[in-house]
C-alpha cells in the first residue's frame, strides 16, 4: 500500500493541517489550546516520519481509508 500513496501530498496535506491547528489554537485556550498543539506536534512527527522514509509509523497511525485520496 504505502508505494501507492502520493506521499508528497499528504505532506502537503498535513501541512496545510498544522496552518489549521495553528489558527484553531489561537482563539483557545486551556485544555482546548493543549489540544490543537497536541495535534500540531503529531502531525510535525509524520512528517518527519515521511521525510526519513519511515512510511510504516505513518500507515499505523489512521485506518487505510485515510490514504484512499492520496
Amino acid at each position: 500500500m504505502k508505494e501507492r500513496i502520493d506521499w508528497d501530498a499528504f505532506k502537503k496535506g498535513l501541512k496545510a493541517a498544522i496552518r489549521n491547528e495553528k489558527l484553531w489554537a489561537m482563539g483557545t485556550t486551556g485544555e482546548d489550546f493543549d489540544m490543537h498543539m497536541e495535534n500540531i506536534e503529531r502531525m510535525q512527527e509524520e512528517i518527519k516520519d515521511i521525510e526519513a522514509g519511515d512510511y510504516e509509523a505513518v500507515l499505523s497511525s489512521y485506518d487505510k481509508s485515510v490514504f484512499e485520496d492520496f
